[in-house]
């Protein structure tokens, strides 16, 4: 006969397989006789426990046996051998009606443990024609020898870490501490935007890996997918409420006195004083008294497609300067010995200031310092306030701050302060208030 072999492998998409298991022959023609598939099949499993895959295989021997017993050998005679074909055709098409389900819950992924239904089903009008009898038509069969495998997580030991400043956040991954089998043959995937995320968002992390491999080398994946929520990301503060300035105060100060040190601005200077814009007359300054006006922060609408910086804060002295005329020289505004009072403006700021999660700023980020000296007597402290705040609110909300009572005081010396005191006249009040005009600010970015 023509050897048959009807096999098929269980797994999650097909759980029917085509087999014939012939026991109990006896007779021969159609004298009958019975099928039990359940004697006649070779089971199989493969995989690991959990995972695991079925194979029903057909006894071969088995499938033989019956159909020489019913037919005996094939005849050697040409004319006997045609009707000997057409009777084993039957047979062969009783064979090939026969097919297997799991019947079930549980079709796929078996375990060590499992029992499986299978029940044949068949043609039962091709097997009457065969003159086939069927037993054991539905039976059980206990799952075992599966390999016990190492389950995973991919994700333990994965460390997940944020870098840059919300909402700019960059997602990276250390697979250092995963399994060693997670670390050579599983790949991680971020959702979204990796490099715009803001603290609080959540993301999924995805671990992709070849299934069939790690099967193969006993490794069970026990889970693909975890959600992640960013936090404790640099951010850009809403306020400056509970944040540390001190030493961005420290800075401010200390860019405030490299201001006042320059040649012909301020104490201990003696010669033409730019500020008063008078070629001939000399001045020795008397007294300095630098006084914070204002503070204010600004924080980005993002009502642009481009921002300059996320955030500003801005500090604004009014100094406050006494000088006395040593040397009038040819000048016509000044007289020898006369004492003159003037203003002049100072601001300090630092942009893009992130803080963490205890509202401190990082220490590397204290260096986008930006400052400006306005040294002519005659600008007024609204030229200033429109160059920093009024010019900028249409892109930042601004929070101004109380400045306070902090000032400083300098003088030459206690001669001087007294003379300072007792030398102020209408005239000096009339000559100040006529001094050249300021230069033309017009904003504070053009300024800086």
């Amino acid at each position: 006969m023509n050897k048959f072999i009807k096999m098929l492998s269980v797994t999650a998409v097909s759980a029917s397989v085509i087999v014939a298991c012939l026991t109990g022959c006896s007779g021969g023609g159609n004298n009958g006789f019975t099928v039990s598939g359940k004697e006649s099949c070779d089971v199989s499993v493969e995989g690991i426990n959990g995972k695991g895959t079925i194979s029903l295989l057909l006894n071969e021997d088995d499938l033989d046996k019956a159909e020489k017993a019913i037919y005996g050998e094939p005849p050697t005679d040409f004319t006997q051998y045609t009707q000997y074909a057409e009777a084993t055709s039957k047979f062969e098409s009783a064979v090939a009606s026969m097919s297997y389900i799991i019947t079930s819950e549980k079709k796929d992924n078996f375990s060590n443990g499992d029992v499986v239904t299978i029940k044949l089903s068949y043609n039962e009008q091709k097997l009457q024609e065969a003159g086939i009898a069927v037993s054991d038509d539905t039976f059980e069969y206990t799952v075992s020898g599966l390999t016990e495998a190492t389950n995973v997580d991919p994700f333990e030991g994965l460390k997940v870490e944020y870098t840059g400043i919300s909402p700019n956040v960059q997602v990276t991954l250390d697979t250092s501490g995963c399994h060693e089998y997670v670390r050579n043959n599983v790949s991680f995937s971020i959702s979204g935007d990796n490099g715009s995320f803001a603290n609080g968002e959540k993301f999924n992390i995805t671990a992709d890996y070849n299934e069939s491999k790690a099967e193969t080398n006993a490794i069970n994946i026990t889970n693909t997918i975890n959600e992640y929520t960013v936090e404790g990301a640099l951010e850009y503060p809403s306020t400056l409420d509970g944040v540390d300035l001190s030493a961005i105060e420290t800075q401010f100060n200390d860019m405030l006195e490299s201001a006042m040190s320059k040649e012909n601005v301020f104490v201990g200077k003696q010669g033409n004083l730019s500020a008063l814009n008078d070629w001939s007359a000399k001045f020795q300054i008397t007294k300095v008294e630098p006084k914070i006006v204002l503070k204010a922060y600004l924080t980005s609408k993002h009502n642009q497609s481009y921002v300059d910086y996320e955030n500003e804060y801005d500090c604004f002295w009014e100094i406050n300067v006494t000088a006395k005329c040593t040397d009038k020289g040819y000048s016509s505004k000044y007289k020898t010995g006369q004492v003159v009072n003037y203003k002049l403006y100072y601001v300090a700021g630092i942009q893009n200031i992130p803080v963490d999660t205890n509202k401190v700023i990082p220490q590397e980020y204290l260096n986008d310092y930006d400052d400006k000296l306005y040294d002519n007597a005659d600008t007024t402290y609204q030229e200033v306030y429109n160059n920093w705040i009024t010019s900028n609110k249409a892109n930042y909300n601004i929070e101004e701050m109380p400045a306070g009572n902090t000032q400083t005081s300098t003088e030459t010396s206690t001669e001087t302060s007294k003379e300072t005191s007792t030398e102020s006249s209408a005239e000096t009040s009339k000559e100040t208030s006529t001094q050249s005009s300021a230069p033309e600010e017009s904003s504070k970015q053009s300024s800086r």
